[in-house]
C-alpha cells in the first residue's frame, strides 16, 4: 500500500469521478503512522549496518593492501635470489661438463675403465 501511495503522489492520475479520487485518498491515509515509523526505523538500521559493513570492508582492503606490499617486496627479494642461484648452478654445470670433456680427451683409457 505504501509503494502505491508514493507512486500515486509522484504522478497523480486523472480521475473520472470524485469517488475514485476519494478512494485513492483513503488508501493514502490508510498507511498508518506505526507501520511507516517501523519501516523508517528498519531502513535506518539497515543503513547503519551497511555503513558498518562498508567501514569493515574498507579496513580489510587497507590491511590486504599493506600485506600485499610487504609480501611483494619479500617475493621480489626471493625471486632475485632464485635467479642468482640458477645462474650460479648453470655456470657450475657448464664448468663440470667442460672439465669432463677435457678429462675424456686427455685420459680416454681411464674413461673406458670407469665405465
Amino acid at each position: 500500500a505504501f509503494h502505491l501511495a508514493v507512486s500515486a503522489l509522484a504522478d497523480p492520475p486523472r480521475f473520472a469521478s470524485k469517488m475514485e479520487a476519494t478512494t485513492l485518498a483513503d488508501q493514502i491515509i490508510a498507511v498508518d503512522s506505526p507501520d511507516l515509523g517501523g519501516l523508517l526505523r528498519m531502513q535506518e538500521e539497515l543503513l547503519t549496518q551497511l555503513g558498518e559493513a562498508n567501514r569493515e570492508l574498507r579496513l580489510l582492503n587497507e590491511h590486504a593492501a599493506e600485506n600485499l606490499a610487504h609480501a611483494s617486496a619479500r617475493y621480489a627479494m626471493h625471486i632475485q635470489t632464485v635467479v642468482r642461484l640458477t645462474a650460479d648452478l648453470t655456470r657450475a654445470y657448464t664448468r663440470i661438463r667442460q672439465l669432463k670433456q677435457r678429462l675424456l680427451a686427455r685420459f680416454p683409457q681411464a674413461a673406458e675403465q670407469a665405465a
